[in-house]
């Protein structure tokens, strides 16, 4: 029994492997005229056309390139095609006349009649436009195939059938076309706008018809090849309610989408930052409805625009369209030209704080797209392979730069060095003389780390290793990873800074609010044209203007308030007169005003 039971589930096995290979074959559609070339070095990877021993033999008499010999009776190709009503082959002709063979869906073959001598073709019917098997093979001699011809049956259609702005919708199987119109359309005058495809030289009947009974009595038109006609049943309507819709959509103002806010009906864009006001302004409303705004037209976003949609049920919506310049214009460089997936706080933050954001396709090599940007941002999901980040590297000192890729590290035109995934890091170990830099104003501080992710990512801060150029700001903090560079700047030149934050893409969903202002901090600082110099001070110096210190004591004379936190992130002192530091252990503390920020280190 249980041999049977074995054999059994064996047989049925093969028959559903069977039946799966049967429904695996593809049919390629023919919709019209189509020649296949079998110099197509791909014959063999189609997944509509195959070969047996039909070895590719160079030929140059008819074709050139190489054609498969098909000079014995187990050597074909098969084509698996779709709507054929004939074929023509094309032969490579020879010095004597020579034979084919062709089969239908495995029927006996049939041979064509002797091949005259040279470049010739015979056309063959399928009898069949449904999906088929066509194999053509040799007979003997040498025989080579030079291409094959595919025609599809004369089949005049009507391919589109429209009223105004009311596409109908065509049945090609049942031959029929159905629309609605809106509310109120009249039926007795139509002409609609009639588009005829396949074998169709023209249609009838043309011109205003009255459809006010078509519903019951469709109006039929024809679609003619001046021989062969398809007839189609037209049926309109109007309907019978008044629409409610009156919502727009598509909303482009200068030819760029804004921000849409679904609860205030609000649109708002930023503008690059020279851009005039005075921009076009497009959309999409229902065909039901009216606006008191004709797309297409301009408006002065001095004041901003207000669109008042009203739909055929009287019920209306206001529309509220912003637009402003930014205060500086952004180039932001992704894989596509599109915001990342996981790009859902850095992207937003910029163009929330005012900034126009430019996304840039990663295409090319061209760096003349990056002139009227006054900042270029290279994403860090871009290849470090891909030829335009490689060029970027030629923008270090020349242009405001702000880079969150660390692995572009040692490529063409880029600083010497090597990328180094960072293993969970979240937090960025500040390099001594750095902890006033402005990038890390008002950042939370951990001891002297500053948090930038909620939580451990797998590949966090990135980082390089022994970077050729630049400053160390930040460094990675993981274990075996002490050291690595997650933050580098290079200032050489003020009015065109770069930086590197080394942000791993998959982890820009988890930036926290001090790892967002560190990149908010970062944009500012690189538009600007200062540059941040370390400073380790000692109580022997002082940079603020009205404070001096005397031995241990910070004098205060004109009592600020004044705040004095230590390398952990804890406030030790608060006051507005002198402030007695010799009771304090030795170490670096930090010395805050409403104005300024100062690292004081206090020693024996």
């Amino acid at each position: 029994m249980k041999k049977l039971i074995t054999k059994s589930l064996a047989i049925v096995a093969f028959f559903l492997f069977s039946v799966l290979n049967l429904n695996a074959v593809t049919y390629h559609p023919i919709t019209t005229t189509e020649e296949f070339q079998t110099t197509d070095v791909n014959i063999a990877a189609s997944d509509w056309v195959t070969y047996t021993k039909a070895s590719y033999t160079a030929r140059t008499k008819c074709y050139t390139g190489n054609m498969p010999n098909l000079s014995a009776t187990d050597r074909f190709v098969n084509f698996n095609i779709s709507g054929c009503a004939s074929f023509t082959i094309n032969a490579d002709g020879n010095s004597t006349a020579r034979y084919y063979t062709y089969s239908i869906n495995g029927g006996t073959p049939i041979q064509t009649a002797a091949w005259p001598n040279g470049c010739t073709s015979q056309t063959f019917n399928t009898g069949n436009t449904g999906d088929i098997s066509l194999s053509i093979a040799g007979v003997n001699g040498s025989v080579y195939l030079g291409s094959v011809v595919f025609t599809p049956p004369a089949n005049p259609l009507i391919s589109a059938f429209s009223v105004g702005e009311v596409d109908a919708i065509i049945d090609q199987d049942a031959k029929t076309i159905v629309a609605e119109l809106p509310f109120g359309s009249s039926l007795a005058a139509i002409t609609p706008t009639v588009t005829i495809g396949g074998t169709a030289t023209g249609y009838s009947p043309a011109g205003v018809q009255d459809f006010t009974n078509s519903a019951a009595t469709p109006i039929v038109y024809t679609a003619t090849d001046g021989v062969n006609n398809t007839n189609y049943a037209v049926t309109l309507t109007a309907s019978t309610v008044a629409s409610s819709d009156k919502d727009l959509s598509d909303v482009l103002i200068g030819g760029m989408t804004p921000t849409f806010n679904a609860a205030t009906n609000a649109y708002n864009i930023v503008l690059p930052k020279s851009a005039g006001m005075t921009q076009a302004v497009t959309f999409t409303k229902p065909i039901s409805s009216t606006a008191n705004f004709i797309s297409g037209n301009t408006h002065d976003f001095g004041s901003s625009l207000s669109i008042t949609v009203t739909a055929q049920d009287l019920s209306t919506k206001v529309y509220t369209l912003s637009a402003v310049n930014g205060i500086a214009n952004i180039a932001y460089v992704t894989t596509n030209g599109m915001v990342g997936t996981n790009d859902t706080k850095v992207y937003p933050a910029l163009v929330s704080k005012g900034y126009y954001v430019d996304l840039i396709n990663a295409t090319g090599s061209d760096l003349n797209q990056f002139n009227s940007s006054d900042l270029v941002i290279l994403t860090e999901e871009v290849s470090s392979g891909n030829t335009l980040a490689v060029a970027m590297g030629a923008l270090i000192d020349s242009k405001p730069f702000l880079n969150f890729k660390a692995y572009m590290y040692s490529k063409l035109n880029w600083p010497t060095g090597a990328g180094s995934n960072g293993l969970s890091d979240a937090v960025a170990a500040i390099a001594s003389g750095y902890e006033l830099h402005p990038i890390f104003t008002d950042v939370a501080y951990e001891g002297t780390n500053v948090s930038i992710f909620t939580t451990p990512a797998v590949k966090g801060l990135q980082g390089v290793t022994t970077p050729g150029a630049g400053s160390i700001v930040g460094k990675l903090t993981s274990t075996g990873n002490e050291g690595v560079a997650g933050i580098i700047e290079s200032n050489g030149v003020p009015s065109a800074k770069y930086m590197m934050i080394g942000l791993a893409n998959d982890s820009y969903g988890l930036l926290n609010a001090s790892g967002l202002k560190l990149i908010e901090n970062a944009v500012s600082y690189l538009l600007g044209t200062s540059k941040f110099t370390p400073v380790i001070s000692g109580l022997n110096q002082s940079v603020f203007e009205d404070i001096c210190i005397e031995v241990k004591i910070i004098v205060n004379k004109n009592h600020k308030s004044l705040q004095v936190w230590d390398t952990t992130g804890r406030l030790i002192k608060t006051s507005t007169s002198d402030i007695d530091m010799s009771s304090f252990a030795n170490g670096i503390y930090i010395l805050k005003s409403q104005e300024k920020m100062m690292k004081i280190m206090l020693s024996k």
